[in-house]
């Protein structure tokens, strides 16, 4: 097990007194408060202190292996032309294991620009190049769900490319009962994502999977408010090198 370079908690505005599980770990991580903003923006708030060459994403509700950061840092090492590392994850559902991430959402080791277009591959929690990140001025927090999805399409049509570990590092919740409302606006969310692309800049390809992700999501919406009743380019899959990591 290879420790992290830093660990940051950032607290959202919580309400259920965090520092108390914290407090045994305070003289090893680096714990942030905040108004209550919202994921990206506590993203952000995180990103802003962090010191590391790569940042790499845990929700709250989420586990990592403990050799996820040691596997990342060593492909990033093995692939200094990526931005972007992810591994793959087991998705549990309350007490179950019901497959892993790549078995449902297949990473797209070629054609990554059109990829994102259509599907999130690299999952909500890669760990990304943090001065990349900067530059592309971190998650946008006026998107309130797909932020993450949204983050990597911009990072990769600015010419990121993305790298999977093939090995399921981190255990992934699926939440049952999400409300209607939710799916709604993520798909609101996705719609507007899609529509935000310039068409100038896409291939013809490009361009083509993009129209086609609209319409699917446009369908999807529609069924779902009617069910409601009106409601609301390149990449690699990486083995695991020796060699030596940068900070992560």
């Amino acid at each position: 097990m290879s420790p992290a370079h830093e660990v940051i908690v950032c607290d959202d505005g919580s309400t259920d007194g965090p520092e108390r599980c914290l407090e045994p770990f305070e003289d090893r991580i680096v714990l942030l408060r905040k108004q209550n903003g919202g994921g990206a923006s506590a993203l952000n708030h995180a990103l802003a202190v962090a010191t590391g060459d790569f940042v790499a994403v845990l929700d709250a509700d989420d586990l990592y292996d403990p050799e996820r950061t040691a596997a990342i840092a060593q492909a990033a090492a093995s692939r200094p032309d990526l931005d972007i590392v992810t591994t793959d994850a087991w998705l549990q559902q309350g007490d179950a294991c019901i497959g892993t991430y790549s078995s449902m959402n297949p990473f797209a080791a070629v054609g990554q620009r059109t990829a994102i277009l259509d599907t999130c591959f690299p999952g909500g929690w890669p760990a990304v190049r943090r001065t990349r990140l900067i530059d592309a001025g971190g998650w946008d927090e006026s998107y309130r769900i797909a932020y993450d999805w949204q983050c990597w399409l911009r990072l990769i049509l600015d010419g990121a490319a993305v790298g999977m570990v093939d090995a399921p590092l981190m255990i992934y919740h699926v939440h049952e009962g999400s409300l209607s409302a939710d799916k709604i606006e993520s798909l609101r969310e996705r719609l507007r994502m899609l529509r935000s692309v310039d068409p100038v800049r896409l291939s013809p390809g490009e361009r083509q999977a993009r129209s086609r992700a609209i319409a699917r999501d446009s369908r999807r919406l529609a069924r779902l408010r009617l069910r409601l009743g009106g409601a609301a380019v390149r990449g690699a899959i990486i083995p695991r090198p020796r060699s030596r990591p940068p900070h992560v």
